[in-house]
């Protein structure tokens, strides 16, 4: 009798793993079967934002789902990563975010996070940094702001994203480079920087390209610098424009904006995230929004765009 309840036993608790198992695969086959959430870390406007909004739209179409993008602001860009860090593992948050907004901070800063806490889903939008003014400023270049620097010591102000972003490390580099005396203001995001840029509020900003593009072309503002080659961009008369190894600076400042999930998605939601976030990165509509912002997108799946984020990583710890 004895034998037999704990057979009992033992059959009744295969019957039911077996039940999980197959729930759970089941899950995993109809995902995603509900609305799928991105978030932004910084605030709507930002160049973050827009490229998140394009790739929700994309990405509503081959998914069958509705794609919400949710700015969660503050610290700097953690905010947004934590809330993806704590979320449930089931797929259905994620976070775009430039890399080295992500690599900066963990970095330079003591950030609530690490690159362990999330998988890589893909990279679909890489651009390089640049140092822009209000045209009223009279800049020619970035020599000009420097000679301003130099005359009128403390009293120039230059705004970054935030501290220990990317662009605050360009800002970083040129400042020990030619040993300037300047205020950096951190702002929170690219949003609140541009609207201080036009507004003529701060003498010059380090922003992530191509945000202020618009303003460019139309002579509102002027690029002073770029953290890397613009070789690409959209718009002739930038695509020679000077860059920090110009300026006798060994580095390229760039990053990708790129998609990420919580350490413990399973690997076969992944797998359909990047399906679907791969689709939306390559598709007409996304590269004809590219062709207005300013560069095509690009793509780098899963492992390959997380290969990317260690090198990029492993660089930044070489300046600091």
């Amino acid at each position: 009798m004895k034998n037999l309840k704990t057979l009992t036993r033992v059959l009744s608790a295969a019957v039911v793993g077996a039940i999980c198992i197959g729930t759970a695969g089941e899950a995993l086959a109809a995902y995603p079967d509900n609305t799928l959430r991105i978030v932004v870390p910084w605030r709507a406007g930002g160049g973050t934002d827009s490229v998140g909004r394009a790739l929700a739209t994309e990405m509503e179409k081959i998914s069958g789902q509705a794609v919400l993008v949710e700015n969660v602001t503050g610290g700097s860009g953690t905010a947004g990563m934590l809330a993806v860090k704590n979320a449930k593992p089931d797929g259905y948050t994620m976070v775009l975010n430039g890399s080295a907004d992500i690599t900066a901070p963990i970095v330079f800063k003591n950030v609530p996070y690490s690159m362990d806490d999330y998988k890589c889903v893909g990279g679909v939008y890489a651009t390089p940094t640049w140092i822009i003014a209000n045209a009223e400023q009279g800049y020619k270049d970035f020599g000009d702001f420097v000679e301003a620097a130099k005359a009128a010591p403390g009293k120039l102000s230059l705004g970054v994203t935030a501290l220990g972003t990317p662009d605050h490390v360009t800002a970083d580099l040129l400042i020990k480079k030619y040993g300037i005396d300047v205020r950096v203001i951190p702002f929170n995001g690219g949003a609140p920087l541009k609207k201080a840029l036009i507004g003529n509020q701060v003498n010059a900003g380090v922003l992530i390209a191509p945000v202020m593009l618009e303003e460019v072309k139309a002579g509102v503002a002027k690029v002073l610098v770029a953290g890397g080659s613009l070789k690409s961009i959209k718009h002739g008369p930038l695509q020679s424009m000077a860059t920090l190894k110009d300026h006798g600076i060994d580095q390229e400042i760039s990053m990708i904006r790129g998609v990420y999930m919580h350490k413990d998605t399973p690997d076969a939601v992944i797998d359909k995230a990047i399906e679907i976030v791969g689709g939306a990165a390559q598709s007409q509509s996304f590269k004809d929004f590219g062709d207005k912002f300013g560069f095509d997108p690009v793509w780098i799946p899963g492992k390959s765009f997380c290969e990317f984020m260690k090198s990029e990583d492993k660089a930044y710890r070489s300046i600091k």
